[in-house]
């Protein structure tokens, strides 16, 4: 491990706590010799301070992070004074974690150090040796505020695993047969069928959660009675247009031809099982609300993101599972990964697949058209853009808790009508949540995965939330609420205000959501903020890239930092962490 501190007794305390714990540490005395060190490659993990001679932290880090091998090794960031603009610009330039000097526990740092040392050294370039991708809050190229070549960087390194035609890709999907997520619920729907007055209803509950089985009996069904008939079709129903002798046969055929999961890559599967799990049962309870059919609204939640589970069974899987493993919280975008190095993406994957299945038309949508920029919403019927609707809503809400597929898990505000609507089954969506974890633990046991906001250190954490779009579906309180975070919400600067003088308590940090108007309209609201017990409060201003914050903020003298869209999950609570544990604790 390489440590970069000018100060020779901080660095001789930093050096023997971690060489107790086993961790053998390197020396550098300035930024300028850290870059050069980390561009060796030797290091399995960077501390790096910023208050330096010659060259200050913030400059080295944004330079390792433009090395195409030094940007591989993770970099926490120590300081002294950390200022809330210190922490947010580090952050954004892609370091992993904060340690402020003054106040930092032995076991503490030693436990941050392990959380993220890489396993092998990125130099080796043996297969073994995940590189650690740029952070996902600096994967934006779009975004004006964001370092040069990380999106770049990360595309070159996809490609560096070796890339495919469409074609070639193609013909890798073109015999793949999905496997079983929980073998065992083979046995259990074998048993279901044996009951002659609920067992086609049981049956269909249990093979609603294994997409190999849905798939299956879909296929069957339509050799048997058409596409058309079983369409809008209940599962129930669509087992009843099949001989109830049958039946058994038919479910240990697909038994039989489904492969095993490769052990490396059922972390992914499983991630995208829950994920999928999850949004089916939430686009049931608005579905009811929205007068679409439950039916299909579950079933098209379930499968809604086939191309990632073809992807990963493929004969592409351990390549993709490769790249998987690189990413912090699996959020780089997968789309332009599968770009470069597969030549199509997991959509057009889903979408040809479900074709050439000759599956119903709503999950061929589902498959095809969900998640999708720029829908041609004028080519679908009215029923098609409510299924489509409710399908990218309950998507969205699944991520906004942490339960993200591979792929990113940008935080986008729900339209007002789907917000209106999530609020007003917010119980039911909840219990529907908290049953899939049952479902999740009961079938995996410890192999169960942990979503990623349940890693995130935000209990006793006191948050206050100034939006325009307050409620339990804001996107924004949802994260933080799932991360275990106190959140209270507030519309306007004047109710923040007169409520906490009321209370003669001061947030740990204070997030201005400026992303739902411009951020022009919000500037007056920012004014008072300086000029009461807020004053010192820690806070951090999100926004949208296209109103150039920078400018707007250094227009009305006003120091925030800043996140702009996209703004993604993970990478905004790890901020959130990191400036609640720089900012002085207010007594309560």
């Amino acid at each position: 491990m390489l440590l970069v501190e000018d100060d020779d007794v901080i660095r001789g305390v930093i050096s023997h706590v971690l060489n107790l714990a086993g961790i053998r540490v390197e020396h550098a005395p300035d930024g300028a010799q850290g870059v050069a060190a980390a561009r060796t490659g030797r290091f399995h993990l960077i501390l790096m301070d910023i208050q330096m001679p010659t060259m200050d932290g913030v400059r080295a880090l944004a330079l390792i992070r433009r090395d195409a091998i030094a940007a591989r090794t993770p970099v926490i960031m120590l300081t002294n004074n950390a200022s809330i603009t210190n922490v947010s610009e580090c952050l954004k330039l892609g370091a992993v974690d904060f340690v402020v000097k003054r106040s930092f526990k032995p076991d503490v740092l030693v436990q941050r150090v392990r959380k993220h040392l890489l396993p092998t050294c990125p130099a080796s370039g043996g297969g073994q040796s995940p590189a650690h991708a740029p952070s996902a809050a600096a994967v934006e190229d779009e975004n004006p505020g964001s370092p040069p070549v990380t999106l770049a960087l990360w595309k070159q390194r996809a490609a560096s695993a070796g890339t495919l035609t469409a074609e070639q890709t193609r013909a890798a999907l073109a015999s793949v047969a999905l496997p079983l997520i929980h073998p065992p619920l083979v046995q259990e729907v074998l048993s279901a069928l044996q009951d002659t007055d609920r067992g086609l209803i049981t049956a269909a509950k249990l093979i609603e959660l294994e997409p190999a089985l849905i798939l299956g009996i879909l296929q069957a069904a339509q050799r048997k009675a058409g596409a058309a008939e079983v369409a809008d079709l209940e599962l129930a129903e669509i087992l009843g247009q099949l001989p109830r002798p049958e039946l058994p046969t038919i479910i240990r055929g697909l038994a039989g031809a489904a492969p095993p999961i490769p052990g490396q890559l059922a972390p992914w599967f499983h991630l995208w099982w829950r994920h999928a799990l999850a949004t089916a049962r939430v686009a049931h309870e608005l579905a009811i609300l929205l007068e679409v059919p439950c039916s299909l609204a579950r079933l098209s939640g379930m499968m809604h993101n086939l191309g990632s589970f073809l992807l990963l069974a493929s004969p592409l899987g351990v390549k993709l599972g490769y790249l998987y493993e690189q990413i912090p919280h699996l959020q780089v975008a997968t789309d332009a990964t599968e770009q470069v190095l597969l030549g199509l993406t997991h959509q057009q994957a889903a979408s040809e697949f479900c074709e050439r299945a000759s599956l119903p038309a709503p999950v061929l949508h589902a498959c095809r058209d969900s998640g999708r920029p720029g829908l041609e919403v004028g080519r679908m019927v009215p029923s098609q853009i409510a299924l489509i609707t409710v399908l990218n809503a309950a998507d969205q809400v699944v991520r906004s808790i942490g339960w993200g597929p591979v792929g990113n898990d940008e935080l986008t505000h729900l339209p007002p009508l789907i917000a209106s609507a999530f609020a007003r089954v917010d119980g039911l969506v909840n219990l529907a949540l908290e049953d899939v974890e049952k479902t999740v633990l009961f079938r995996l046991g410890d192999a169960s995965p942990a979503g990623a906001l349940d890693q995130m250190p935000l209990a006793g954490i006191n948050v206050a939330l100034l939006s325009t779009a307050p409620g339990p579906w804001n996107v924004l309180y949802k994260a933080l609420a799932r991360a275990q975070a106190r959140v209270r919400t507030y519309q306007d600067t004047k109710n923040l205000i007169l409520e906490t003088s009321a209370l003669g308590t001061t947030p740990d940090v204070l997030i201005i959501d400026g992303t739902a108007e411009p951020l022009g309209l919000l500037v007056p609201q920012l004014r008072p903020l300086a000029q009461t017990s807020l004053a010192g409060c820690t806070k951090l201003l999100l926004a949208q890239a296209s109103d150039n914050p920078a400018l707007v903020l250094q227009s009305a003298r006003i120091d925030l930092p800043v996140f702009t869209n996209p703004i993604r999950i993970c990478s905004f609570l790890s901020s959130v962490h990191a400036l609640s544990s720089a900012a002085p604790r207010v007594p309560r």
